[in-house]
């Protein structure tokens, strides 16, 4: 049985292999790469979703409290040591070509909008905090290996019930931006459609600030609805399958391995 000494262990040792294994050099190819490669703040916002689709969540809640954001999700596939391992490396990702987040770097989007982000569920409880330094002219210089250095911490909740995983984000790198604007790019009255590609994607409920949204798929035809509410929006799904070409796939992988290099 694995217990909590265990995965503490687990965690320890995920950080002492990084620190000892990314010397100076990689290490400043970290800072640059994530200092080019997370343009948009908001888009923890698609990541953290894409990444409970893949768990096979049916049910997402984002919740915004203050200037902080909680995620949690219902997927059957719990956490264990590979995820730990897989949200503390870059550039390593285990998913297929089929998937979004093929470049390994999906989770360390959280941290261009916050500089904290914990992580619990399957009785696994660990952090990560970017610390800021002050560069020239008192510019902040987030320290981004830090986004490869879990740490164990007891004092994080578990997830609420009907919930597997819960990702708590503090530190917000823009406190005077409302963390609300960006659960609205998820849900809003005004733009559902990526309501319907999560429909699409298998989640039936997502839940966004209290308000609930019910989501269903019946012969390629998409309804979304607001919980309580009589209105319904509806999409057709036409569905397709494409394959590009060998030189294609052979082009596109070669360009993926250029990046994680």
């Amino acid at each position: 049985m694995t217990t909590n000494t265990d995965r503490r262990s687990v965690v320890d040792k995920i950080l002492k292999k990084n620190e000892d294994e990314w010397g100076k050099g990689p290490r400043i190819a970290v800072q640059k790469l994530l200092s080019a490669g997370l343009p948009h703040p908001w888009m923890y916002i698609y990541e953290l979703t894409q990444n409970a689709v893949d768990a096979d969540a049916r049910r997402v809640c984002w919740r915004s409290e203050g200037d902080a954001v909680t995620f949690q999700h219902d997927g059957s596939l719990p956490l264990d040591e590979s995820h730990v391992e897989g949200l503390s490396k870059l550039g390593a990702s285990t998913k297929g070509l089929a998937t979004v987040g093929f470049m390994g770097v999906g989770f360390k989007s959280v941290f261009a909008r916050f500089r904290e982000a914990c992580v619990s569920g399957a009785d696994w409880r660990f952090r990560f905090d970017v610390e800021v330094r002050r560069g020239d002219l008192e510019s902040e210089v987030p320290e981004w290996f830090d986004t490869l250095r879990p740490r164990w911490d007891d004092g994080i909740p578990a997830p609420d019930a009907g919930y597997t995983t819960a990702f708590l984000l503090g530190r917000p790198a823009e406190p005077q931006r409302p963390v609300t604007e960006d659960l609205e790019r998820l849900a809003s009255t005004e733009n559902r459609t990526t309501l319907a590609v999560l429909a699409l994607r298998g989640l039936t409920h997502v839940s966004v600030d209290e308000v609930v949204w019910e989501l269903s798929v019946d012969d390629d035809v998409v309804t979304v609805c607001r919980s309580g509410s009589e209105t319904r929006w509806r999409w057709k799904a036409l569905v397709a399958n494409y394959r590009p070409d060998d030189a294609a796939m052979r082009r596109f992988l070669e360009v993926r391995q250029e990046t994680q290099d």
